[in-house]
């Protein structure tokens, strides 16, 4: 789980988007929609092996023995080459008994190289694995000879091989992780006991051997342009180049933007290099308008262009979102009144601005917050690439959310975007009207409503029973990979699928936490993939979870081998924190001990002495909110003293009161509310910001004897408990999620202010505006919106899961059954009453229900 998503971070779930028109998924999956050529459908050589994994098809030789680490060779292609490219390279390899890989489909090639896929894999259509230098070189030779000026993209950070679309990188040969600082597993190995990174993309291999000297003679010059600039600043990176703010030729500043040839595709495989060509054509026809930035050159420099544009001091809309009186609890109805002019005086210019460009001949195409600056006194608008000109468009499928990717701009489709920009400044994440757009005439209400002096407009909560029938119908036990479809974080996390936060542990958990049965076959998927896995740890994503899971669930033999082999993970170095860190270790360990005999105690003990030591000694920020950060390590703390009940729980307990102090040095305190201080941000979530705070101070007045706490130590907990309790109030939520939306705020709220807290009600109807029916059945079944909006989730931190333990009454103690927090314990009546604040409106019992 990350911070509330910008446009930019958005964009990482697009390739995830490809495969299935209701949840995120890979292509190669066994529900992917993907009926493209195959690019190797011919069976190898007699002896040798064809596996299918994920989106790649594997020819392992019969005979072959690798060293662990060694020279790799990428070969990259285009989709339109790709199954020509890859018959020549697969063919090579049988020949000479490499073992090689080559993506599945022509769909995969595109999937992996659109302008937001992952850049570290971006171009790599074959990998080939030569156990030696001179077997390298043979290949290479018989590459480049077949593969002569065939196009491709360039691999970033690989030594490129001259003549062909061929690089080379030092790296993993199998499968090799190896834990990082953070707690991570990431691909690498240990060497002399020390993590190494097998790293990917611009940053190259860390400690990588010089290239061999049979290999050097392949080598090309430098590839990478070479301009007259310095006093750069990386401003947007994709795989089709990036965007950059620099002086240049030692006069003025200047914003580049670069495109490579051959990268960055969009859904009909044009490179970015004709898109930006196609912008400087645009820009050029509105050359003095003031409308847009103005273009002071196009380069070319080798295999890549760079349009260089004006430089206009100022911020884009998007951050206007963060002043949306909405979200601030310390607003005033002058500055309501202030900001609901300023979007409906902007939403005015953008209309203008439209009909202008019409006048031109451009249709913008994809005009949302982050591509309209705001500077004196002027409004600019960024990144036309897929504007249309005279009617004419080069790109299709990389627009904005709400904008229709494969039709031809026109002032029509760019005034029903600034309208999209109006509701955004006034109601952020309006991801769900691509999934029920009759909504949007309630959002905009609710939103008035929020910023004016009304009650405030909330609907019906959601159904709990057709959430956990949408959890059985979208449930895929034959598939390996994962069970229930979740976060992008099942594919890019090791342990995604299976763990708490996002697999099916935490899926299970909160069923049987919320009364729902728990089916038998999804604890036997849990048990074979725990035995299948990677040893990732932690509690969030690791075997210690699971683990802890399945001894709960009612499966303690199968708990206790899955626990044996957490217990045997690398124990340092590791951060203090929840999710992956000592504190949730010590408390999965501790609990595990309880339930399934003493043989636990030892790592129990061990990760707890790391933690307390960790919280007394000096040391950078390690992160915030429940996964990362001192609240999250301080809830691990009180939940093992409440187990303990020995010696032990009063060292937990000052412990956790020092790393409650600790996070709160990183509060901002916002008129009544608490806030945490992220990057550039307030954050008021569950994950990642000052819910967590709120939890673990509440917990500890929860239990002043225990803890040992005195009139001033109460007297500086109590404003963070009320604080935060404001804080989850607030109407506007960045998504629906547990971690890090609405979902979140209301199970804080829940705790901090009990099941008849209005607050409660107004977040249980919002959340129902995020909950999407599954097609077919005879009874509703239903999953919740998940992160980012492009796809439903029904995992823990994003999805149904999540919901339904926010929608759990008190007395389920949801939090504690599912994400071992603190037992509930209440709070005395002076620490519940509600503060007085210009809120009082939106805390009115008589919340208005919104007519379907």
């Amino acid at each position: 789980m990350k911070s509330s998503l910008n446009q930019r971070l958005k964009s990482a779930y697009i390739p995830f988007t490809m495969a299935h028109s209701l949840f995120y998924d890979v292509l190669g999956s066994s529900e992917a929609v993907d009926s493209s050529p195959l690019l190797m459908p011919e069976m190898p050589p007699a002896g040798w092996q064809r596996v299918e994994y994920g989106p790649w098809t594997v020819f392992v030789p019969p005979v072959y023995s690798l060293p662990e680490q060694g020279w790799k060779v990428h070969v990259a292609a285009l989709p339109g080459n790709a199954r020509r490219v890859a018959d020549i390279a697969v063919r090579a390899c049988w020949d000479l008994g490499v073992p090689v890989k080559t993506l599945r489909t022509e769909r995969t090639v595109l999937a992996t190289q659109l302008k937001y896929a992952a850049p570290e894999s971006s171009g790599k259509v074959v990998t080939a694995y030569p156990a030696t230098p001179a077997l390298a070189e043979l290949l290479l030779e018989r590459l480049v000879a077949g593969l002569a000026d065939e196009p491709g993209p360039r691999i970033v950070g690989e030594v490129p091989v001259a003549g062909a679309p061929i690089y080379l990188r030092y790296g993993g040969f199998g499968e090799s992780w190896c834990t990082g600082a953070d707690g991570r597993l990431r691909p690498g190995w240990t060497r002399a006991g020390r993590a190494v990174l097998d790293r990917r993309g611009p940053a190259g291999a860390l400690g990588a051997p010089p290239l061999p000297e049979p290999l050097q003679r392949f080598r090309a010059a430098d590839l990478e342009p070479k301009l007259e600039i310095d006093e750069v600043v990386v401003l947007h990176r994709s795989t089709g180049g990036g965007v950059y703010r620099a002086r240049w030729r030692g006069r003025s500043t200047v914003v580049l933007k670069e495109a490579r040839r051959h990268a960055g595709l969009d859904v009909a495989g044009v490179d970015a290099t004709a898109r930006l060509r196609h912008e400087h054509a645009v820009l050029t026809r509105l050359a003095g308008t003031g409308l847009v930035p103005e273009v002071l050159d196009l380069i070319s420099l080798r295999d890549s262009d760079f349009l260089v544009l004006e430089y206009i001091p100022g911020q884009t809309l998007s951050a206007g979102l963060t002043t949306n009186p909405a979200i601030r609890p310390d607003a005033t109805a002058s500055e309501e009144a202030a900001y609901l002019g300023w979007v409906e005086r902007t939403a005015a210019r953008l209309r203008v601005m439209a009909q202008v460009l019409a006048d031109h001949g451009v249709a913008h195409g994809d005009l949302h917050p982050g591509n309209v600056l705001e500077g004196d006194e002027r409004l600019v608008l960024v990144d036309l690439e897929s504007a249309s000109l005279d009617g004419r468009a080069v790109s299709t499928g990389i627009t904005a959310l709400n904008i229709p990717g494969d039709a031809i701009p026109t002032l029509g489709s760019d005034l029903r975007a600034v309208e999209l920009i109006r509701l955004t400044l006034l109601a952020p994440h309006l991801d769900v009207l691509n999934w029920r757009p009759e909504l949007e005439q309630e959002l905009e209400q609710a939103a008035l409503a929020d910023l004016g002096p009304g009650p405030a407009v909330v609907g019906p909560a959601p159904d709990r029973a057709a959430l956990v029938r949408g959890l059985t119908a979208a449930a895929t036990v034959h598939r390996t990979d994962r069970l229930l479809p979740g976060d992008i974080a099942q594919f890019t996390t090791p342990g995604g699928g299976l763990g708490l936060l996002h697999g099916a542990t935490g899926v299970c958990l909160a069923l049987q936490a919320t009364g729902a049965l728990v089916p038998e076959p999804w604890l036997d998927w849990i048990v074979a993939a725990a035995g299948r896995e990677r040893p990732v740890g932690g509690l969030g994503h690791g075997l210690e979870g699971v683990a802890l899971a399945l001894a709960l669930l009612g499966r303690p033999e199968q708990a206790r081998t899955v626990a044996r082999r957490a217990a045997a993970n690398p124990r340092s170095p590791l951060p203090p924190s929840w999710e992956y860190g000592h504190a949730g270790r010590a408390l999965a360990f501790t609990e595990l001990a309880g339930l399934l005999g003493p043989e636990f105690d030892e790592p129990a003990q061990h990760h707890l002495a790391a933690t307390t030591l960790s919280v007394s000694a000096s040391g950078p920020r390690p992160g915030s909110g429940l996964l990362d950060g001192w609240a999250g390590v301080a809830l691990a703390l009180i939940a093992i003293a409440d187990i303990s009940g020995d010696d032990r729980a009063q060292v937990c307990l000052r412990a956790a009161h020092q790393a409650v102090l600790r996070e709160a040095e990183n509060a901002v305190t916002v008129g009544p509310a608490v806030l945490i201080q992220g990057t550039g941000r307030l954050l008021p979530d569950l994950a990642q910001g000052s819910a967590a705070l709120g939890l673990a101070a509440a917990a500890l007045l929860s239990r002043p004897e225990a803890a040992g706490l005195g009139t001033a130590e109460i007297a500086r907990l109590e404003p963070l408990v009320a604080g935060v309790r404001q804080t989850c109030r607030t109407p506007a939520a960045p998504g629906p999620g547990l971690g890090l939306g609405r979902c979140g705020l209301l199970a804080t709220l829940r705790r901090l202010a009990g099941d008849d807290d209005a607050g409660v009600a107004l977040h249980e109807g919002r959340v129902g505006w995020n909950v999407m029916p599954l097609p077919g059945g005879d009874q509703p079944a239903t999953v919740l919106l998940g992160h980012a909006g492009y796809r439903l989730s029904t995992d823990l931190a994003t999805g149904s899961a999540g919901a339904l333990v926010a929608l759990a009454p008190l007395a389920q103690d949801a939090l504690h059954a599912v994400l071992r927090l603190p037992r509930h314990q209440s709070l005395t009546p002076a620490l519940t009453s509600w503060s007085a604040s210009r809120d009082d409106k939106r805390q009115d019992a008589c919340v208005t229900p919104s007519t379907r």
